[in-house]
């Protein structure tokens, strides 16, 4: 399993009535985009059954023509595999094809790559919970052997934190050095990601405390696209929405939607569904002045009474509540399911065995399981000729 990374008050909900302004000022930055490199692998898998693509997401106005190509026919849909086996040699195929049995198209790989401590400049230290690169390659193979799509989704984690530290605290000493140790590892799975037919890229996700050096990450974001040709996303945090100022040289936007819903445990579906509204506006808002498709890089709940509180905290109670876990999903699923302006989403996760005595987010062996497979059933092409970005 995964280690378990430092628990992190994430609770800043004033900052929403400042998205508006601050995401208009962020989508007339800079404009332009970096030309595609050449390819090596068709990043297309087999051809999905028919339905109704999100064509008005293809005419937002900042739309390259990489993201075109991955959404003129469905929105993504799919489930987080975590790359997180000890085991040098852990066969992944058998959690692949569990979650290929699930209908879903898309699988997001999660992969960990560790910093000694928040201050360290050296990312990349040897840890068991990282594979090789010939490894990731091998289980990229896996991955479309089985016929799915690709999202390679590499995170930071700290291998020595202090309390409340986490990848969005991280303080280098010298930030230079941290973003040429970053971009040198960025740089090298762009290239796996190449070669091995990656179909959507991300290059980072919740670094919120280095979401401002936008030179630094425009000058990664030209390395990456030096050496990938497919398309490129970054995965801001879901109280942190202002952040990052380089969205605009990316071919999508994600968020993570670990939203804060209500203050009691085992509310109603009715009342998570209300919960959701102010966060479902003030998204879709920053998504339109973005002018960019916008897609949800992790959907999930901990299966623990009370998770919905916040559902980031997966140490909130140690009271299995499987029903709650279900009832987010569903809330979730009314209020996003359909939403033609939603390019995608994924759902966290899939690594161990889940089950009915499971606290974690792990899918299998849980009924929330059967609500999340909406997606992959077709039912998240209703709507998508409606709605305007």
């Amino acid at each position: 399993m995964a280690p378990p990374a430092a628990i992190h008050p994430r609770s800043h909900a004033s900052l929403w009535p400042l998205l508006a302004a601050l995401a208009v000022s962020l989508a007339l930055a800079c404009e332009a985009k970096c030309g595609p490199a050449c390819g090596t692998i068709p990043r297309s898998a087999p051809a999905q059954a028919p339905g109704v693509g999100p064509t008005h997401l293809l005419h937002l106005r900042h739309a390259s023509h990489r993201i075109r190509d991955l959404l003129a026919e469905r929105p993504m849909r799919g489930i987080v595999l975590g790359v997180f086996a000890t085991e040098p040699d852990y066969d992944y195929r058998t959690p692949l094809a569990e979650i290929r049995a699930t209908g879903a198209p898309w699988v997001s790989l999660c992969v960990n790559y560790y910093q000694l401590r928040a201050d360290s400049t050296e990312i990349g230290i040897a840890e068991p919970h990282t594979p090789s690169d010939q490894r990731l390659a091998e289980i990229i193979a896996d991955c479309r052997a089985l016929g799915f799509r690709v999202l390679l989704f590499p995170i930071v984690l700290i291998s020595q934190p202090e309390k409340d530290d986490w990848r969005g605290t991280l303080a280098p000493a010298d930030r230079a050095a941290w973003f040429r140790s970053y971009g040198d590892l960025v740089a090298r799975l762009a290239g796996v990601a190449e070669r091995t037919g990656v179909s959507l890229f991300s290059i980072g996700s919740e670094l919120l405390s280095l979401e401002t050096d936008r030179e630094s990450w425009l000058a990664i974001i030209a390395a990456v696209r030096s050496k990938y040709s497919g398309a490129l996303t970054y995965s801001a945090n879901w109280d942190s929405l202002a952040g990052p100022a380089f969205l605009d040289a990316l071919d999508c936007v994600g968020v993570t939607t670990y939203f804060s819903l209500t203050t009691k445990n085992d509310p109603s579906i009715a009342e998570l569904c209300a919960a959701w509204e102010p966060y479902r506006e003030d998204l879709l808002v920053w998504q339109a002045h973005l002018g960019l498709p916008l897609i949800f890089t992790e959907v999930g709940f901990a299966s623990q009474d009370g998770n919905n509180k916040d559902p980031w905290n997966y140490f909130i109670s140690e009271r299995v509540d499987l029903g709650e876990q279900r009832d987010c999903f569903e809330a979730f699923n009314r209020v996003w399911l359909g939403e033609g302006r939603l390019a995608g989403a994924f759902f966290y996760n899939w690594f161990g065995d889940g089950g009915p005595s499971d606290t974690g987010y792990a899918l299998e062996g849980k009924p929330g399981l059967a609500v999340v497979r909406q997606w992959f059933e077709g039912l998240g092409d209703k709507g998508r000729e409606g709605g305007t970005p």
